[in-house]
């Protein structure tokens, strides 16, 4: 009887040990694109999820693993890497593989958006690709929810707006009961990868990346040549003219 009243408890035990220093790959995932392009393209990452702004949580940070009493511990990435060097890379790395000359632009989570958009304009590329994170974090205890909100907007070199793409929501990942954070180490990057792909496929995101062709140059025109006077007619003599109005 003792030995059964125990086993909870080392089941307790057991997922309190499992749910400390779990990280996921996110640096790892490859997202396909759904078309092609060759124009030159900056991407920039800025994590504005608010947790990581107030420095609640590190820059590396991607979720919560939960223990047997329901108490959390910290997820962060394998790379050991913010996620938003993880993301622009991945990103960046998508672009490229379709064909586009994609470079990325380092963004700190303390920077602001004028800042960051002044050293994308300063690479000179014609499209600049901005991925704002609001939110993005994955939580575990049996089950695996992801939160995110995430935007992704395209910028010409003069700053206008060209496209813009946001999702949003909360996603059961499904989980284990036996060991749930290896669940989500496998559940967690194919969402991720789903994610960027739902973002960067969208056809208001496709459009924007194109290449605008140069407008027509008009050729020039040959300039009619004047016509020549018309001499006016002779006026007819006064006497004739007196004599037929007698």
């Amino acid at each position: 009887m003792l030995k059964l009243a125990l086993l909870p408890m080392v089941g307790l035990l057991f997922l309190a040990g499992c749910a400390v220093g779990n990280q996921h790959a996110y640096h790892l995932v490859s997202p396909r694109l759904t078309h092609t392009g060759r124009v030159a393209v900056v991407v920039a990452v800025h994590d504005q999820r608010p947790y990581v702004v107030d420095g609640k949580k590190t820059p590396d940070f991607v979720g919560l693993s939960r223990g047997g009493f329901g108490n959390s511990f910290d997820v962060t990435t394998v790379s050991e890497r913010p996620l938003a060097a993880d993301v622009a890379d991945r990103v960046a790395g998508a672009l490229s593989a379709a064909g586009y000359q994609a470079k990325v632009i380092r963004a700190d989570h303390k920077m602001t958006s004028t800042k960051i958009m002044d050293a994308m304009v300063k690479s000179g590329a014609p499209r600049l690709v901005v991925v704002q994170l609001e939110e993005w974090k994955s939580d575990t205890y049996n089950n695996t929810a992801l939160a995110y909100s995430v935007t992704v907007r395209v910028f010409d070199s003069k700053r206008a707006l060209l496209g813009i793409s946001t999702i949003n929501g909360r996603d059961d990942l499904g989980g284990s009961f036996m060991n749930p954070p290896a669940h989500a180490k496998e559940a967690v990057p194919p969402a991720y990868q789903s994610k960027l792909e739902e973002l960067l496929n969208d056809p208001k995101i496709v459009h924007a990346l194109q290449e605008t062709p140069a407008p027509a140059t008009p050729e020039p025109t040959t300039p009619a040549e004047p016509a020549a006077p018309t001499a006016p007619e002779p006026a007819a003599p006064v006497a004739e003219a007196q004599r037929d109005m007698s």
